[in-house]
Formats: C-alpha cells, structure tokens, sequence
C-alpha cells in the first residue's frame, strides 16, 4: 500500500485484489455481493413509490442494512429508501432525522442517487405543505433535468410533485403545464393509482383555471378508472373523487349539484373536509335549516387540519341567532390572521365578506370595511401571482 501512496506502483485491478486477499476479502464476490444489493434496494424502492406494502423481510432489511461511520453509495441509497418510506408510512419526525444526515452528501450531480433524493425531499415538501421550498428548489435546480434519461414513471412522478406545488402556490398555468407533461411522460400502466393521481390533480388545476367542463371529464374519467380497477374502489378514494367533484359544482355556484355530491362523499367515509365543504355550500344555498341539523350532527367530529377547525367554528357560529360583537370579533381574528399566515387566500376571499356582512348588521362598518379590505388584499396577492 505505502509503495502504491508513493507512486511506485501504479495500482490496478489486479493490484487491489492482492491486497484484498491479504485480507481475506474475495473482490469478485464482494462486487456480486455488492450488486444484489444494490438490486434489492431498487425493487424496495419502486415498491414504495408504488404505494405497494412491504414484506416483513423487506422491511428488515432497510431497516438493518449496516450502518458505519463513514457513507458510501449503497449506504446512502439505503438511507433515502428508508426515509421514503417513513415518509408514506406517515413517521414524520424520522423521516426528518433521516434528511438531516443525507442532505450533506447530495451533490447535485446527474446519478441514480439525486434522482431518488429528489423524489424523497419533494414527498417531504407535500406532506409538510413546504410548497414554495419545492418550486424554490426546482428553480436552483430545474429537477426535472435528471430524469430525461431515467426512468419514465420516476420523471412523470417530479413532474406531478411540481404540479401539486405550483397549484397550492396559486401559480396554475405553470401547475398545468407539468401535470400534462406528467401525464404525456407516464406510460406505466401497471400503476393504476399514479394514473387515477393524475387525473384527479389536473381537475383540480382545471378547476382552478375556472375551465369547469373540462375539470369534470377528468373527474369523471378517474370514476371511470376506479370501476374498472378493482384495487382502487376504497371508501377513501370514492369520498375524496366525490368531495372533488362536489366542490367543483360549488366553485360554479350549482349548489344542489355540490350538495348531492358531498352527499354521497360522505356516504362512503365521513372526511371532516368533506364536513366543511357541506356545511359550507347549505349555506350558500340558504338551506339554513339543514345546515343546523348537520353542524349538530358533526360537533363531535374531530377535524384534520386546522382550517377545517376553524371553518366548522365560523359556519357554526353564524347559525346562532344571537351574535355578539365581541365573540365575533375574536373568532375573526383568529380565523382570518390563520388563513393569511398559510396563504389560504380562497379562504379568505370567501370567509372576511361573510365576517363583513355579520359586522353590517351590528352596524360596526369600520369592523366592516376592514374584513372587505383583507379580502381586496387577498385578492391582489393572487391576481399578481397568477400574472408573474
């Protein structure tokens, strides 16, 4: 070895596997050794990306794989399979233990293990609703680049994380733009779910752009997918295709329309936003009374996400008879201040007109014209989002 450092021989192939069998270590073998590997570890990989469970032994071996002081490759490839399925098995605070230690050693470059980084930070940017890191990190980097010559499910899978975040960030036209690239990317027909995906967020996009019709041939395209594809007919994914559909109908102000397809949402799995959307839309179309049947019905629901929270307290608070300025004005606070924290300007743009209104017939119009002003923000925010 010192002759080798001292450069008085020029190390080889042959060179290396004289000093490994000074050690004991057979170099052909370990490279098999090393090869399967790193094959278990991509078959483990696509599993997960497909939303397919894990055996036992699977598991075990992510899990145990050996850990050392120093990363190599293998170790590192581990590590980011690892984490992905922390992040669809919902361990959060591991997966983000995990992201710690890999961040480090991404380098950016054109290889198997920024592809599957890339998949694994964009899945955590969902979950945690870090939209504007996502597009951020897409524009340092324009991630798609590293999948031209990958593989063409793991490309289609970037493009739609995209979509997803550029819708949340109210940047639509930019969201269609990678959804229908996904889509034309996406040839794996063995991954019926990353289709019914596919179809469901370019209706939500669509819907976004106001082009209803279209919005709903995608959503009726995704019925049409689950009832021919057996392992997609889950009470969960009938009531959010439902729920989907129902607030299209809402966003066009076909309130019977939304309130029948709530209905049925609800009829397979009680979502709580599903709840909301509801209550929301009886309402909207002034069937008051439903609307106090329905909020007893669910007042012991246990909501999700804050937002849905706050919306139940809000719908619920307005079919009171009796309104004191003081509660409303807190509940106003608290909603709209949330709602403009998490950029939820929909929210905003329906909810501050309403507390506006309830103000009016206090007669406080400063209170008023305030909650109108926060909605005129609002929109501002997004009409120069979608214009940049």
């Amino acid at each position: 070895m010192s002759r080798i450092e001292n450069g008085l021989v020029v190390a080889d192939k042959a060179i290396y596997e004289l000093l490994l069998q000074r050690l004991n270590i057979d170099l052909h073998q370990h490279t098999e050794n090393q090869e399967q590997i790193n094959e278990q570890s991509e078959l483990i990989w696509e599993k997960i990306i497909l939303h397919r469970p894990l055996t036992s032994k699977e598991y075990e071996k992510i899990i145990a794989y050996p850990k050392t002081e120093y990363i190599d490759e293998i170790q590192l490839k581990y590590a980011i399979v690892l984490c992905c399925y922390f992040l669809f098995d919902n361990k959060m605070m591991e997966a983000e233990k995990l992201l710690e230690k890999i961040m480090p050693f991404i380098d950016w470059e054109s290889n198997r293990i920024t592809q599957m980084y890339i998949l694994t930070i964009g899945n955590y940017y969902l979950k945690t609703e870090q939209y504007a890191e996502l597009i951020n990190m897409n524009q340092q980097f324009d991630v798609e680049q590293y999948y031209k010559n990958g593989k063409s499910f793991e490309y289609a899978y970037c493009l739609y994380n995209l979509a997803f975040a550029y819708n949340r960030e109210y940047q639509n036209q930019e969201a269609l733009n990678y959804i229908e690239a996904a889509s034309n990317v996406f040839t794996h027909y063995y991954a019926p779910l990353f289709q019914l995906n596919l179809y469901l967020m370019n209706a939500v996009i669509l819907n976004s752009l106001y082009q209803f019709e279209k919005a709903i041939k995608e959503y009726e395209a995704s019925l049409d997918l689950v009832e021919h594809v057996v392992d997609l007919q889950t009470p969960n994914q009938m009531s959010s295709i439902y729920n989907n559909l129902g607030y299209c109908y809402e966003c066009q102000e076909l309130f019977e329309q939304a309130i029948e397809n709530y209905e049925k949402s609800l009829i397979f799995e009680c979502q709580s936003l599903t709840v909301v959307n509801y209550i929301r839309t009886l309402y909207r179309h002034n069937n008051l009374e439903k609307m106090k049947q329905m909020i007893e019905c669910f007042k012991d629901l246990s909501f999700q996400k804050r937002h849905e929270k706050y919306q139940f307290e809000v719908l619920s608070f307005i079919s009171n008879e009796k309104i004191e300025q003081l509660s409303l004005k807190a509940l106003e606070e608290k909603t709209l201040c949330y709602f403009e924290q998490q950029k939820y300007y929909s929210l905003i743009l329906f909810y501050a007109p309403l507390f506006a209104e309830l103000y009016r017939t206090l007669l406080t119009y400063e209170q008023a014209s305030n909650c109108y002003e926060r909605a005129f923000m609002a929109s501002e925010k997004v009409r120069i989002i979608m214009s940049s």
